[in-house]
């Protein structure tokens, strides 16, 4: 691989010599060819130069390597490494003779195709403010007759005279203004396009860079071996914390960024913008373009203005693991969904990604913001929630449905679907007042017209009042399905507990085929996976109606397995009773 070097010129023309070696028949035939670099100067393309430009320089430097393929099939290709005893314009190197009776020869070769070349390098590093070392000489001769590989050259002269193309990577810099708030930038990411498509996209990653007053940063790119026209070009810069700030510049005349030259762009520029903060990593909330999430400043920008849409599904993908810890520890969080009517309806993809300490309270004495209440995630879940995992979560309050997810999943009529969740940590509601069996769970305090398939949980939930589960604390209005979960950890609470879910209060709700290993500790109705599954019938039931109902309530296919499962006596009370293996009551 051919390093640049950042000098007066960038020169990208060099020439290749080739000879073959006598070797051992016994051993696999080499070829060594002989590669010289002139010095020439060529000029540079500018979408805008400060001042006067500075030009790139080409040398070789252990390591590099080029690539000889077949031209008719690429799978047959062989490495040729840099021989020791080169200099900056001259190195020689060996590898074993392909057959074939035209070939492609490629530069640098740790790429084993040709459109991989082009395209470049998606993990390079720029380690400083304005360094070059990480740049890489791309270039192909395309054509090259098996006659003609004992003498090459990689100039234009050569190639006309011999029936080839020339294809000559170029370099891209950026010269960037950035806003105060960007101390530490960790990645740079350049679209170009023409107005109706992208035509080109490259991406930098940033290490050691403390920016100083002026806050400008020097980002070398590469760019494509051919000649790329564009009328738009955007650029995005990700600081330390994940914020991503964007400027986007456009042009009246297409311009090009031209193969094989040095080409500078500043942002912003006089018909730019300046570089503002993106509220996502990506995407406009559509089903085929969703908000993606790399940031817990992403995830609370979920609740900027004009994002959720009254009944209205807006998707979001999590695309990184994000640690919540620094970011809520200045800022609470406020449930996504918890204001009369419930109807902003999240598709939340976690790609299968943690999203590790998030936590929210909710204190009815002191908290009068109603958008504090049901201390969770969602607030009200309706919609889809699937393949992430929350870790070492803790929900509190005092009143209340509260749960990880939601003190809600699903609500009046409002389906939601959660699959693929796994949580830890702990939920924990202290009654201070209000409605006593509004629920606490791992997952959700109720559940309405949920279906919830494939989660686990291993958290601590511990409630002072009714219906509190290892997964939920109960369900409610339409009847809900919960399949193929598993619960671990500990529930704690007075009455009506279960591993899966504390009580079944709705005809039809289904629990089957679940798995517990969760200690369960109440006074009275404690069960291995439902605490209370009789619709709640009797003189104080919350639904009167539930006494005339035919129930229909499914408990199947479950094992119970605790460690301890009991039912305790209130002080001073022997009341405890109706404590079973699958059910209690």
């Amino acid at each position: 691989m051919k390093r640049l070097i950042l000098l007066t010129a960038f020169s990208l023309f060099f020439l290749v010599g080739c000879v073959r070696e006598q070797v051992d028949p016994s051993s696999v035939p080499q070829m060594t060819i002989r590669v010289s670099i002139p010095s020439s100067p060529v000029s540079k393309a500018s979408f805008s130069v400060p001042g006067s430009g500075e030009g790139l320089h080409l040398a070789w430097q252990d390591g590099d390597a080029i690539r000889v393929i077949d031209y008719m099939d690429e799978t047959n290709n062989e490495k040729y490494d840099i021989q020791p005893g080169f200099t900056d314009h001259v190195a020689f190197f060996s590898g074993p003779v392909i057959s074939g009776s035209t070939f492609n020869i490629i530069c640098p070769g740790t790429y084993t195709s040709i459109d991989d070349a082009d395209a470049g390098d998606p993990s390079l590093t720029q380690s400083g403010n304005g360094s070059t070392s990480h740049l890489v000489f791309t270039a192909m001769l395309e054509g090259v007759s098996e006659a003609d590989l004992s003498s090459i050259d990689f100039n234009q002269e050569w190639v006309s005279n011999h029936g080839c193309t020339l294809y000559r990577g170029g370099i891209v810099k950026l010269i960037l203004t950035l806003p105060d708030e960007i101390t530490a930038p960790k990645k740079v990411e350049m679209t170009l396009d023409d107005g109706v498509m992208i035509v080109m996209s490259r991406s930098l990653n940033i290490t050691g860079v403390s920016l100083t007053s002026e806050h400008v940063l020097t980002a070398y790119l590469q760019s494509s071996w051919e000649d790329k026209d564009f009328t738009n070009i955007t650029v995005k810069v990700t600081d330390a914390d994940g914020t991503i700030y964007k400027a986007s510049r456009s042009a009246v005349d297409p311009v090009t960024m031209m193969a094989g030259y040095q080409n500078i762009i500043v942002m912003p520029g006089s018909t730019g913008t300046a570089f503002v903060e993106e509220p996502f990593a990506g995407g406009d909330g559509t089903q085929a373009n969703p908000y993606l999430i790399s940031s817990a400043k992403h995830l609370d920008n979920m609740h900027l203005d004009g994002v959720l849409k009254h009944g209205e599904k807006v998707y979001f993908r999590v695309i990184k693991d994000i640690d919540m810890e620094s970011y809520l520890s200045t800022n609470r969080w406020i449930p996504l969904n918890s204001v009369n009517p419930y109807d902003y309806i999240i598709d939340f993809d976690g790609g299968n990604h943690i999203i590790n300490k998030f936590t929210c309270t909710y204190d009815s004495t002191s908290d009068d913001n109603d958008t504090q209440k049901d201390p969770s995630f969602f607030g009200v879940l309706t919609g889809s929630c699937y393949d992430v995992s929350f870790t070492n979560a803790n929900v509190t309050c005092n009143n209340g449905p509260c749960g990880i997810l939601g003190g809600y999943v699903g609500y009046s009529g409002k389906k939601a679907i959660v699959y693929n969740v796994h949580l830890t940590g702990e939920v924990r509601r202290t009654h201070a007042g209000g409605n006593g069996t509004l629920g606490c769970g791992a997952m959700a305090g109720l559940i309405n017209f949920a279906y919830i398939d494939s989660c686990s949980s291993d958290v601590y939930v511990y409630s002072t009042k009714d219906f509190t589960g290892g997964l939920v604390g109960r369900d409610d209005g339409d009847a809900s399905r919960i399949r193929n979960c598993w619960t671990a950890g500990t529930v704690e609470s007075q009455q009506k507990v279960g591993g899966i879910i504390g009580g079944i209060i709705r005809p039809e709700t289904e629990v089957i085929n679940c798995y517990s290993t969760a200690t369960v500790n109440a006074m009275r109705f404690s069960g291995g996976i439902v605490g209370d599954a009789c619709l709640d019938a009797g003189s104080n039931n919350h639904y009167k109606e539930a006494a005339t109902l035919t129930p229909d309530n499914v408990v199947k296919g479950c094992i119970a397995w605790q460690t301890l499962l009991r039912t305790r006596d209130q002080a001073g009370v022997k009341d405890g009773w109706a404590s079973g293996a699958i059910i209690g009551l």
